[in-house]
């Protein structure tokens, strides 16, 4: 879907929207946070009598935990194209919540930023997709095992998603935020691939 912010005239002639850098923010934060789902997904893991069965049920959650750190790789890469191609609004020239939009330098530009915001929202819909298929017998964790690559890095994620909401943060840092806490997601996936790989 496309974002539906307005696009206004500057006095420089530039095109500027609306505070979608905020409209990242939700994005991101709302799409990442589907992930927080493996949370529940690993609380309600069920043994199963037939090691055949279980085997199978492993090495499903094995790909699409490949799936959906494949996919956060493309967020990443997302985050930092916008902020390759977006730039602030020259907030001296503009009042009120609009010194907070963004800028592009061509039409291309602004183009390109509308389809990789397609794609990022689509990336999310696929994330969610693969974690419904998460299957609940294919998680043999130790409680151990849980403390360590499920409960403690989900609790630093949710503290690292304060730091990208700080109002007075600027729109670069803010997408340098974004693609860090992307970036520590995809490390929770990959913790629980690496205790899967080895169990199985």
């Amino acid at each position: 879907m496309k974002s539906n912010f307005v696009v206004a005239k500057l006095p420089h002639d530039s095109q500027a929207r609306d505070p979608i850098d905020w409209a990242i923010v939700a994005v991101i934060l709302g799409g990442a946070s589907l992930l927080l789902a493996l949370e529940q997904k690993i609380e309600a893991r069920q043994r199963h009598e037939s090691a055949e069965t279980e085997k199978k049920a492993i090495g499903g959650n094995k790909l699409r935990l490949k799936g959906i750190r494949s996919i956060l790789q493309e967020l990443e890469y997302s985050v930092s194209f916008i902020n390759d191609i977006a730039k602030p609004v020259d907030s001296d020239k503009i009042d009120g919540i609009n010194a907070k939009s963004i800028t592009f330098a061509s039409d291309i530009d602004e183009e390109e930023f509308n389809k990789c915001f397609d794609h990022i929202t689509y990336s999310i819909s696929r994330i969610n997709r693969l974690l419904n298929e998460l299957d609940d017998i294919g998680w043999p964790l130790s409680d151990d095992d849980v403390e360590n690559f499920v409960t403690t890095p989900i609790r630093e994620i949710k503290e690292s998603t304060v730091q990208p909401l700080d109002i007075n943060m600027d729109f670069r840092e803010r997408m340098n935020q974004l693609g860090g806490l992307i970036g520590k997601y995809k490390s929770l996936v990959e913790g629980l691939e690496g205790v899967l790989s080895a169990i199985d």
